[in-house]
């Protein structure tokens, strides 16, 4: 596919940064095209790069956030809804690893997402939207709102047929780590 893991960690970081400029000098505008009428190879490419996002997430973050800038950078490319959905929401997740100072720019890119989630109207990417917003909020140690947002995730997860994808167990695992911070001792023993 043309794309490699980088050997390095500081590779890493630099790829990420570079993609993050990309992705400020771009901006986010998108000619929206169903998947048919865009070329198969770069939907593979897309997917691809979101695989080994979620994939390196927890073990390699720089990396993972990488791929996932050029996951969004591809998606939008594409314009095909679903993928692009899924690259806004997820990267709003990432950009919120940065802390409460990149609060506002990971809201953006979450509301962004959900205009396009809903209009979509998937229950699967609606269910993955709902476990970005929480990511965005657990991280900027909005645990009573992370906690919330992770429950519906499940829940909508479970609805779509979902419930044991990693997305769906990885909602429950930041729903108890949002008990566990709040110090909600008697629910996270329950």
């Amino acid at each position: 596919m043309g794309m490699r893991l980088p050997r390095e960690p500081w590779r890493g970081f630099v790829a990420l940064l570079f993609r993050r400029v990309l992705l400020v000098l771009r901006g986010h505008d998108y000619a929206e095209r169903p998947a048919a009428q865009v070329d198969e190879v770069l939907l593979q490419k897309i997917d691809v790069c979101w695989s080994v996002s979620v994939g390196l997430a927890m073990i390699d973050t720089i990396c993972g956030a990488s791929f996932q800038s050029l996951s969004l950078l591809l998606a939008l490319d594409a314009g095909e809804p679903w993928r692009l959905g899924r690259a806004l929401a997820a990267e709003g997740a990432f950009v919120a690893m940065a802390g409460i100072g990149a609060e506002r720019r990971a809201a953006a890119l979450i509301k962004k997402a959900r205009e396009l989630c809903l209009r979509v109207g998937d229950p699967k990417l609606s269910a993955l939207l709902e476990f970005c917003t929480g990511m965005t909020k657990f991280l900027v140690g909005k645990w009573a709102e992370a906690k919330d947002h992770q429950l519906e995730a499940e829940r909508l997860f479970a609805d779509s047929g979902s419930a044991l994808t990693w997305e769906a167990l990885n909602a429950r695992l930041y729903w108890i780590w949002s008990l566990f911070y709040l110090g909600e001792l008697k629910e996270l023993s329950a």
